[in-house]
């Protein structure tokens, strides 16, 4: 929200400005309310230091105040998505104590930070894009319910399948759409064929995976891109 001209975007009379927040973990707490209601901080001092997302509070974390628990003052932040924003928390370790409910023209939701020094249980069925990039290791035939995969490179989602062993098994199904100049099948693709790969899977199948046991991957989109690599070079 702009301030008024000449307003200082902090410092204003009667406003909340600063905050010192008790932590146990500051850094882990920095993380958390960086990752689910995208606050700036910033890590390079103990107590890191934090903006909220409406530049009007800023604040540390601090390890050397009690935290007050049940009895303490409670926050409560404004999300543009509600539901988002639990899924985001729970994924991140938080719990919530109150499931979301009706106040006014709003709908509320109580979550308790992850507790400091345990593992982040991971909740939820958000999934996120995996993709893969690498060279056709067969020749696939239009009945196949899947291809070959030597993976060269990938996003973040898919460091695990090309840390596996190669080349990998890419499944494809009735959805999964094709590109290679145009609109193509499943048939029209070749070994050597340097492709992108792209399908969708829960965040939480994916943070702990093993490479060695990697969940299966079916793709919703296989694009061809031999001819543009070949343009290029």
């Amino acid at each position: 929200m702009p301030s008024a001209e000449g307003e200082h975007p902090v410092f204003r009379p009667g406003g909340i400005s600063y905050l010192r927040t008790p932590a146990p973990d500051p850094q882990a707490a920095a993380a958390f309310y960086e990752a689910v209601f995208g606050w700036t901080v910033r890590r390079d001092r103990e107590d890191p230091a934090f903006e909220d997302g409406t530049g009007h509070v800023i604040g540390h974390f601090r390890a050397d105040h009690a935290v007050a628990g049940e009895g303490g003052v409670r926050p409560y932040v404004f999300v543009e998505s509600l539901d988002e924003t639990l899924e985001k928390a729970v994924a991140e370790g938080a719990e919530v104590v109150e499931a979301p409910y009706p106040e006014g023209d709003l709908w509320v939701a109580v979550i308790r930070d992850p507790r400091p020094g345990g593992t982040k249980p991971c909740h939820g069925k958000a999934k996120v894009m995996v993709v893969l990039k690498g060279t056709l290791a067969n020749d696939p035939v239009a009945s196949d319910t899947s291809f070959q995969l030597t993976v060269t490179s990938s996003n973040r989602w898919g460091r695990g399948y090309k840390a596996a062993t190669q080349p990998m098994t890419v499944n494809v199904d009735g959805s999964t759409r094709y590109v290679k100049g145009g609109t193509a099948t499943l048939d029209m693709l070749a070994q050597n064929d340097r492709v992108v790969a792209k399908g969708k899977l829960s965040r939480c199948d994916l943070r702990d995976a093993d490479p060695a046991n990697m969940p299966a991957l079916t793709a919703k989109m296989v694009v061809d891109q031999t001819a543009a690599t070949a343009e290029a070079t």
